[in-house]
């Protein structure tokens, strides 16, 4: 019996501790997308940026999707004002890690 409730916690205690890596990943991850999408709208005089991996990245993540037309390939463009959205859904995603909730929306 005890070896059972060992190997239980074992199990709970490792899948813990890879769900936590996985947050951390996904965090750098966000942040990574963050960095190309900031860099480029800085360098861009336009309303519009130009980056379709991190705008699809983005748009999964986060659920909002960019106010831009799409075609068969997807969206391949974002607005400045979506980009602000998305770092207002991460300021709020990381104020809920930070307070031990751990869902994304």
């Amino acid at each position: 019996m005890k070896n059972i409730l060992f190997v239980c916690w074992l199990i709970f205690y490792a899948a813990t501790g890879s769900a936590q890596k996985i947050d951390r990943n996904g965090l750098k991850l966000i942040e990574y997308h963050f960095h190309v999408l900031d860099s480029i709208a800085n360098e861009t005089e336009g309303e519009i940026i130009f980056c379709p991996a991190s705008v699809k990245f983005m748009e999964k993540v986060t659920g909002i999707d960019a106010t831009t037309d799409g075609n068969y390939f997807g969206r391949l463009t974002c607005k400045k004002g979506d980009l602000d959205r998305w770092h207002k859904w991460y300021e709020k995603y990381k104020r809920k890690e930070l307070s031990g909730c751990s869902s994304f929306q």
